[in-house]
């Protein structure tokens, strides 16, 4: 399984390939699978960039699809 730090540490299940956005920059991106030595962060990539970005696990918005979609 992925993120299982994560899953532990902060109870949030990282669902990979999940549209998500920032919720300190407002940006929005998908979350890739993890990083080999940053356990503890989500790996993201954000439109428009090439690579992954590290987030912090509470600082990323996981229902997007839902509000996108129109789902509340």
């Amino acid at each position: 399984m992925t993120y299982d730090y994560i899953r532990n540490y902060y109870g949030i299940d990282v669902p990979i390939g999940q549209y998500v956005q920032h919720t300190v920059t407002g940006r929005f991106g998908i979350v890739k699978p993890e990083g080999g030595s940053n356990l503890h962060y989500v790996q993201v990539q954000f439109e428009g960039d090439r690579h992954v970005s590290n987030c912090h696990p509470d600082e990323l918005d996981y229902d997007v699809a839902d509000m996108l979609a129109g789902v509340a």
